[in-house]
C-alpha cells in the first residue's frame, strides 16, 4: 500500500473514533450544570424605591395601595391603629438607618403612624418562616399575620401567636428605644402587616 494512502486511512479511523467516543454536540451545558436550584428565600431590603421615597397620606396613596415590589414580595401601605384605638395613616419612608439601628447598613423603612403590608402569596415557594429587624423609638406598634386582628402593643412583647403562626421576639435596649428581630414560624405565612408610631424596619425575609 502507498504510504500516503495508509496515513489518510489512519486519519479517517481516528476521526471516526473521536466522534463516537466524544460527548454529544447538543445539551452538554444543561447536563453538566444540572437542574436549576429551587428558590427558597426572598427579602425586602427597602433598597428598591431609593432613599428618601415617601408613601402614605403625604404621597396621596390611600390605605391598601401597592407601594412597590421587591424580591417577589408586594409591599403596601396600611392604616395604623393607635393605642387609643383611633386609626391613623401618615407616612412610610425609605431612608438610611438612624445611628441606633446597628443591625442595618443599608436602606431601611421608617413607619410613622402607618403600617406596611408584605404579601408573600406570589413567591415561587410557600413561606413557612418570616423574619424582620426593627428599631423601636417610641409609641406602640401593630402586628398582624395572615389577616389576624391587629395586635396593638410593643414588638418587644408580641403575642405568642397570631393567625396560627408562632411569634418570637429577640431584642436589646439601645439609646432611645430597643432594637431586635421578630421571627414568625409554624405554618404557611401569606401576609404580614407591621408598623408603628416611631418604628424602623429592615430586611423582611421569607423562607421556605
Amino acid at each position: 500500500m502507498d504510504i500516503r494512502v495508509f496515513f489518510v486511512a489512519l486519519a479517517a479511523v481516528a476521526v471516526g473514533a473521536c466522534s463516537r467516543s466524544g460527548p454529544p454536540l447538543t445539551g452538554t451545558e444543561s447536563t453538566a450544570r444540572g437542574p436549576r436550584a429551587a428558590v427558597t428565600s426572598a427579602c425586602v431590603s427597602f433598597s428598591g424605591p431609593g432613599a428618601g421615597t415617601t408613601f402614605g397620606s403625604s404621597a396621596t396613596s390611600p390605605s391598601g395601595s401597592l407601594a412597590w415590589s421587591e424580591g417577589g414580595i408586594a409591599v403596601s401601605t396600611e392604616s395604623f391603629r393607635q393605642g387609643s384605638g383611633a386609626e391613623a395613616y401618615n407616612l412610610l419612608r425609605t431612608e438610611y438607618p438612624p445611628a441606633g439601628f446597628a443591625l442595618s447598613s443599608e436602606t431601611t423603612a421608617r413607619a410613622n403612624n402607618i403600617n406596611a403590608g408584605f404579601d408573600f402569596g406570589r413567591l415561587p415557594f410557600v413561606a413557612r418562616s418570616v423574619r424582620f429587624h426593627f428599631l423601636h423609638r417610641g409609641g406602640v406598634e401593630n402586628l398582624s399575620v395572615n389577616g389576624s386582628p391587629l395586635a396593638v402593643g410593643a414588638l418587644t412583647a408580641p403575642p405568642a401567636s397570631l393567625g396560627g403562626v408562632s411569634v418570637r421576639a429577640e431584642w436589646a435596649p439601645v439609646r432611645g428605644g430597643a432594637q431586635g428581630t421578630i421571627t414568625l414560624s409554624g405554618r404557611a405565612i401569606g401576609k404580614l402587616v407591621v408598623g408603628g408610631e416611631e418604628l424602623w424596619l429592615d430586611d423582611v425575609c421569607a423562607y421556605a
